[in-house]
């Protein structure tokens, strides 16, 4: 990365990753992990304008041993690429309100080796995904009080090879935090506030999306 005068940063990462698959083949061995190499490039710019920052970047990502379906078995037969590009902004509009917004587009394609098919759009990977998030701490009314609230959305699903599609989803999220006792947090996070029923995905099976889920934590930081 360089930082120029003007705020921009243009950047470029290389990245080689591995990631354990948890389970065994229908012969009971093992699977290998995944593994994947990553290309990134992009610019960070912070303005003067503004108490925030813009991120820009386009990657392209290659995997090999990533499950597939064989009938009813998964198999490491499958090669995945991924172009796309990512988009996101951060901007403290006043002391107590941030907004932060993201876009990502992922054109992801798979070689499914094990029934011989063609390359195909890889399934569970949308290409369009969207997100917005805001923050407001109540600085003057309830001091260590902060509240958020946001809205997922992911793009329609295919499944080439067995003919699925997964139409596109929204869901909304919230949290709310207080510090108290100058090192405490207690916080409530609730994960799909409607609790909506969706379909999230299919890869010769189908899956549901998460239902509501609410945690509560408390936290003590040195």
């Amino acid at each position: 990365m360089y930082l120029m005068n003007n705020g921009i940063s243009p950047y470029i990462s290389y990245t080689e990753s591995f990631q354990p698959i948890v389970g065994t083949d229908a012969n009971g061995a093992l699977y290998k992990p995944r593994e994947g190499k990553q290309l990134e490039a992009g610019i960070k710019y912070a303005p003067d304008s503004i108490d925030g920052y813009l991120n820009a970047s386009v990657y392209q990502i290659e995997e090999k041993n990533s499950l597939v379906t064989n009938g009813a078995f998964q198999v490491q037969e499958g090669e995945r690429n991924t172009d796309g590009f990512e988009l996101e902004g951060v901007a403290y509009l006043t002391s107590s309100f941030q907004v932060t917004a993201a876009y990502t587009y992922s054109d992801s394609t798979t070689q499914n080796r094990a029934i011989g098919a063609d390359t195909v759009r890889a399934t569970l990977v949308p290409r369009h995904m969207a997100s917005a998030w805001f923050d407001y701490v109540f600085s003057q009314a309830v001091p260590g009080l902060k509240f958020g609230a946001g809205v997922r959305f992911v793009g329609e699903t295919k499944d080439e090879t067995y003919g699925y599609e997964v139409p596109s989803y929204s869901v909304v999220d919230a949290m709310a935090s207080y510090d108290f006792a100058q090192s405490w947090r207690v916080q409530l996070n609730v994960n799909n506030l409607a609790d909506k029923e969706y379909v999230a995905s299919c890869d010769y099976w189908c899956y549901y999306g998460e239902a509501r889920r609410v945690t509560a934590s408390l936290n003590y930081r040195w």
